[in-house]
C-alpha cells in the first residue's frame, strides 16, 4: 500500500469520519505489517502537520489523539483502553522532541517528532523486573489480630462483637447487623490498592500506602470515619451525614455524594475534590461548600478551586498513571507507592515534567524504559531507583 493511501487512512481516522472499510483496510495493514516501513513514514508525515510550539500542551492533543486511536486499532481494544504518554522540559516544546509512547503488546514504541526514526525497545520480564502494584489490604480488628486480605479467597469472615463481611472478588463487604460496635482498619502497604463496602453501603477505593479506620456499624447521628493517605469515596445516602476525619483537624461532610481525597504527607496541601453531589469541607473554624468539580486545598486555611479535571484526580482508581504536566518528582512519589519502589536522586532533581497517560499495570522495568528514551537516566538496585543527572 502507498505512503499517500496511508496517510489518508489516517488523516480519517483522527478526524473520525472513517467508514468501516476504511478501518478495517487500516487494521489490517497494522496487523499484517506491523509499524515500520510505510505505516512509520505516513504516521511521521501527519505528525509533522501538528507541530507542538510554546508551553500550551493543548498543541499537542492531536498527536496524542491520533497515536491513541492508531493503538486501539492495533490492539482491537476500545478508545478508552488506550494510554499515550509524552514529556516536556522546562524550554519550549519546539526545542525539544514531542514523544509518544504506544504500549504494544510486543514491547514500547517511542515517537519523536523532530526526527522519522522510530525506536523499539522490548523488556524482557527476567530477574528483577519489579511487577505494578495488585489489590490487597490488611484487616486490622480492634483486638488487634491482623488479617492478610490478600491470601482469602471468597467467602464469608467472622469478626469481633458479632459482625461480619464477606470477601467478593478482591473486595471486602460488610453485612448490617446489630451487634456491638468495634473498630476496624483496613491499611494498604505501598503495592497494594483495596475497595471496601462500609456497613452503610458507602464503598471505599483507597490507594496504596493508606488507610481507613471506621465502625462495624454507624450510629443514627452520624457515620465517622478516618482516612490517612488517599481514597475515593462514593456514599450511600442516609439520614445520618458521613464525616471523614483527616490528620486530626480537618473533616469533609456530606450526605450522598462522590468525592476523592488525597491526604498523603508528602504531596503537600490536603485536596478534597467533588465528582457528585456537595460537601462540607471543614478546618478548625473555617467552613466551605463544595460543588462538582471543584477541589478543596486544605493546609493553613481552605482555598477552592473550580474546573478541576476529576477525570485527573481519580485516575489511579481507574488503573491509569495520568501525567498531567506534573513534575519529574511528583510522579516518582506515585510510583514509589504502586511499585514499593524508593527513589533517590544522586545530583538533585531534573527540572522535567510529564504529560500523558500510562496503564498502571506495567512492570516497572517497562516503565523505566520509557523515561530513559525520554532522557531520564536511573540506576535500580534492588527496589531502590536512583536518578542520575
Amino acid at each position: 500500500m502507498q505512503e499517500q493511501r496511508i496517510i489518508y487512512l489516517l488523516e480519517q481516522l483522527r478526524l473520525d469520519t472513517a467508514t468501516s472499510s476504511e478501518l478495517e483496510e487500516l487494521s489490517s495493514v497494522i496487523r499484517e505489517a506491523g509499524v515500520d516501513g510505510p505505516f512509520h513514514d505516513a504516521l511521521a508525515g501527519l505528525m509533522e502537520r501538528y507541530p507542538a510550539n510554546g508551553e500550551e500542551l493543548a498543541a499537542i492533543d492531536p498527536q496524542h489523539e491520533l497515536a491513541d486511536k492508531v493503538l486501539a486499532i492495533s490492539r482491537d481494544l476500545p478508545m478508552d483502553n488506550v494510554r499515550s504518554i509524552a514529556s516536556r522540559g522546562s524550554y519550549p516544546w519546539a526545542r525539544y522532541a514531542a514523544a509518544i509512547i504506544l504500549i504494544v503488546s510486543t514491547g514500547i514504541y517511542f515517537w519523536r517528532s523532530h526526527e522519522s526514526t522510530k525506536v523499539k525497545t522490548i523488556v524482557a520480564s527476567g530477574q528483577g523486573n519489579i511487577a505494578p502494584g495488585r489489590t490487597g489490604a490488611i484487616l486490622t480488628l480492634s483486638n488487634g489480630t491482623a488479617l492478610l486480605l490478600d491470601t482469602i479467597q471468597n467467602g464469608t469472615l467472622a469478626l469481633q462483637g458479632g459482625a461480619t463481611a464477606r470477601v467478593i472478588n478482591g473486595g471486602l463487604v460488610y453485612e448490617a447487623n446489630s451487634g456491638e460496635v468495634s473498630y476496624n482498619t483496613i491499611s494498604t502497604p505501598k503495592g497494594r490498592q483495596y475497595h471496601v463496602t462500609l456497613p452503610d453501603g458507602t464503598e471505599v477505593w483507597l490507594n496504596a500506602a493508606s488507610s481507613i479506620h471506621y465502625p462495624t456499624i454507624f450510629s443514627n447521628r452520624e457515620r465517622s470515619v478516618t482516612l490517612a493517605g488517599e481514597a475515593y469515596f462514593e456514599v450511600k445516602k442516609a439520614t445520618a451525614p458521613f464525616r471523614v476525619n483527616i490528620n486530626n483537624n480537618v473533616a469533609v461532610e456530606v450526605l450522598g455524594t462522590s468525592f476523592n481525597i488525597n491526604s498523603y504527607s508528602n504531596e503537600g496541601p490536603l485536596k478534597a475534590t467533588l465528582l457528585e453531589g456537595a460537601v462540607r469541607v471543614v478546618k478548625d473554624n473555617e467552613r466551605m461548600i463544595l460543588h462538582p468539580g471543584e477541589q478543596a486545598e486544605v493546609d493553613q486555611g481552605i482555598r477552592v478551586k473550580k474546573d478541576i479535571d476529576v477525570n485527573h484526580v481519580i485516575a489511579w482508581k481507574n488503573g491509569i498513571f495520568y501525567f498531567d504536566g506534573v513534575k519529574l518528582e511528583e510522579a516518582m512519589r506515585q510510583l514509589e507507592r504502586w511499585y514499593d519502589i524508593e527513589v533517590v536522586y544522586e545530583k538533585g532533581v531534573p527540572d522535567v515534567a510529564f504529560s500523558g497517560k500510562l496503564t498502571r499495570d506495567v512492570p516497572l522495568n517497562d516503565l523505566l524504559a520509557g523515561l530513559e528514551k525520554l532522557g531520564i537516566h536511573f540506576r535500580l538496585e534492588g527496589h531502590r531507583l536512583i536518578i542520575l543527572p
